[in-house]
């Protein structure tokens, strides 16, 4: 959102980090959240543009006994010491074109573009052999009853923002979103527990997106294990509570789909028609629908992040830039807020 939200979510991270200093035991319990923002962003040059928004509520928590969900059976494990998170979520993502008090249609740009959808995860580490599986299902949709308009006006409502969005009748139709999201990374290099290159891949396949993610991971800094479990990269307990340590990540995309930028996979419509703009400056064109946006099929991104751990408490900020994401637009640059809490 904007800076006010970032100061909400510092103020909340602060007084939950007080509340925890005098508690000792292992978490069992993480509470995650996070906004992905444009207007954070480390040119001084907050936008509302491309992918403007991204916010999310996690639960993460960890089983005394193997879990007889059955998504969980279906879920790759780490071996026999393997270390298992678990974990639900809801997530709210919004595109939106450069213009966004104009209600026409803007070609060779984002386009206006909304998700809701819930997420079950389990991150299986294994701290002897140094490598982690991580897998993902995500269930929702897309389009009007993502409710993109009703958020993105009530926040700059809320904010005294001048510039109310105007496009979103431009937006896909309603869609289903199902995907399944997998996630294998392994350590390469490690230097006792000051640095750690780790190798990383992801694999995307659904209704929501299909593609593949390639990236080392650089870390450094003062920090837990990297491969000893989720809970320990966001708290510290013991003797050992403060962790700081800084995260690069360079790599590289092929996407082959992405129902967020080209419309759904079962409904590509659009929800109304849309006036589209036939010729540079023209505003008074017939109401016909307007093309569905090219996707890039490589995109490469850097991105790079401070992580503060204290008991039970963290905080990180990250920078993400991207290379175009639809042909013939522009590169964009955006920030994370996240702040944990463990039980």
């Amino acid at each position: 959102m904007k800076k006010y939200f970032a100061a909400v979510l510092i103020s909340l991270g602060l007084v939950i980090a007080a509340s925890s200093y005098a508690q000792n035991e292992k978490p069992g319990i993480m509470a995650r959240i996070y906004e992905d923002n444009d207007f954070l962003n480390d040119r001084n040059k907050g936008t509302d543009d491309a992918y403007t928004n991204g916010a999310r509520l996690d639960i993460f928590y960890t089983k005394q006994h193997p879990s007889k969900f059955f998504l969980d059976r279906w879920m790759l494990k780490a071996g026999d010491n393997d270390v298992n998170t678990y974990g639900v979520g809801l997530m709210h993502v919004m595109y939106t074109p450069l213009h966004i008090t104009s209600s026409f249609y803007q070609p060779n740009d984002y386009p206006w573009s909304a998700s809701l959808v819930a997420t079950h995860a389990l991150y299986s580490y294994n701290p002897v052999k140094k490598y982690d599986f991580q897998t993902e299902i995500v269930a929702g949709i897309m389009g009007p009853d993502a409710l993109g308009n009703q958020v993105q006006s009530t926040v700059h409502h809320i904010i005294q923002d001048p510039s109310i969005p105007q496009g979103w009748s431009n937006q896909f139709g309603n869609d289903a979103l199902i995907n399944v999201n997998f996630t294998a990374e392994k350590e390469l290099v490690h230097f006792h527990n000051y640095f750690e290159l780790i190798g990383s891949g992801q694999v995307s396949s659904g209704t929501m997106t299909d593609e593949l993610d390639i990236s080392p991971v650089f870390l450094v800094g003062i920090m837990n294990p990297y491969f000893n479990g989720f809970m320990g990269h966001n708290s510290s307990t013991g003797s050992k509570k403060i962790q700081v340590y800084l995260k690069f990540k360079p790599g590289v995309q092929l996407v082959g789909w992405n129902s967020l930028l080209e419309g759904g996979m079962f409904n590509r419509n659009y929800s109304v028609d849309v006036p589209q703009v036939l010729s540079e400056g023209d505003i008074n064109s017939e109401n016909v629908k307007g093309p569905h946006p090219k996707i890039e099929n490589v995109v490469t991104y850097t991105s790079y992040s401070l992580v503060i751990v204290y008991s039970r408490f963290s905080l990180s900020y990250s920078q993400t830039h991207n290379s175009e994401l639809v042909v013939n637009s522009y590169a964009h640059t955006y920030g994370n807020l996240t702040t944990t809490y463990s039980f």
